[in-house]
């Protein structure tokens, strides 16, 4: 299984943490959170609305 999270953690998406043997995966919502920010500041400046385009 954890041979399927490499690419969202190399990518920032996610923390690995190491607790004996087990491996403990958890979601880091910064990155996300900063490209909504960007994506919502790109599409207000084009007009669009929580509606739709004004």
């Amino acid at each position: 299984m954890s041979q399927h999270l490499d690419m969202p953690q190399n990518a920032g998406l996610i923390r690995a943490s190491r607790s004996g043997r087990a491996k403990i995966h958890a979601i880091d919502r910064m990155p996300l959170r900063d490209a909504v920010q960007v994506w919502l500041h790109r599409h207000r400046q084009e007009g669009y609305g929580p509606h739709g385009r004004s």
